[in-house]
């Protein structure tokens, strides 16, 4: 049953671009189900951007050795009265990826040269997503279409007269991030490596001011 999505909480004036709007990754079974990847709990993630016309090739050759994931997202058309979708990666270019950090890069280097796992802007090191964190957004973005945007700007670019808070409650418990306007809807911006994303639908009884 889908969660109830519907985020109130105290009047925030802060307007911030609009951003991507993430659809999410929808892999299904033969009945038409919904199948998420679990990964292992052990292993956390990263990523690589490259350029979109290899994200293919590329993501094929790791899911030999590793778990993947690409963040897709679903448009709609209507032509002579059939309404066709179609699926795309919504930043293209951009290849998550789970397993141990050296393994992962030394693969990349023996098969995929030029290629590097991203690193954070802030230490300059490997950026890093745990597996709790990326499972959550997994499912958050199976089961709300829509829900997730990426934004351009770092994280701390938001803390500023906003409220910091932890979701305590729901598929996001445990993340934290700040309660922006964002296209006159409330939303939870806080970031999943390097990348910021800010998400809509947040119940205010799910959340804790820090």
């Amino acid at each position: 049953m889908k969660e109830s999505k519907s985020l109130y909480s105290s009047d925030i004036s802060s307007v911030v671009e609009g951003g991507i709007t993430f659809t999410g990754l929808n892999d299904t079974d033969s009945s038409g189900n919904i199948s998420v990847s679990e990964g292992s709990d052990d292993l956390s993630w990263y990523y690589i951007f490259l350029h979109h016309t290899r994200l293919e090739k590329v993501k094929k050759l790791l899911d030999t050795r590793f778990i993947t994931f690409v963040h897709k997202t679903v448009s709609y058309s209507k032509k002579e009265g059939h309404v066709k979708s179609v699926e795309k990666p919504t930043i293209p270019g951009l290849l998550f990826v789970q397993g141990d950090k050296h393994e992962i890069q030394l693969f990349i280097t023996e098969n995929l040269p030029g290629l590097y796992l991203a690193t954070d802007r802030s230490s300059g090191k490997t950026a890093v997503i745990s597996n709790n964190e990326m499972q959550s957004f997994i499912r958050l973005s199976a089961v709300d279409e829509g829900g997730i945007r990426v934004l351009e700007k770092p994280l701390e670019y938001y803390s500023e007269g906003n409220r910091k808070v932890r979701v305590v409650s729901g598929i996001l418990k445990g993340t934290e991030g700040y309660i922006v306007r964002i296209s006159r809807e409330k939303c939870l911006v806080t970031a999943l490596g390097n990348i910021t994303v800010a998400i809509s639908g947040i119940i205010k009884e799910s959340i804790k001011d820090l």
